[in-house]
């Protein structure tokens, strides 16, 4: 019965130096879609200038 509690902890323990690895993805695939959104919206920008502009 021990060894089944210390097994389940140590599982645990995995599981959670997992989850602090998977968060970096997650951070990064916002960090491309902040920036893709702030270049359309210059892109969108520039394009209502020019039409504006004729």
């Amino acid at each position: 019965m021990e060894t089944l509690i210390v097994l389940l902890f140590s599982l645990a323990i995995v599981l959670l130096i997992i989850s602090f690895f998977g968060k970096d993805k997650v951070a990064k695939l916002e960090e491309d879609l902040e920036q893709m959104t702030l270049t359309y919206m210059q892109d969108i920008y520039q394009l209502k200038k020019k039409v504006k502009i004729l």
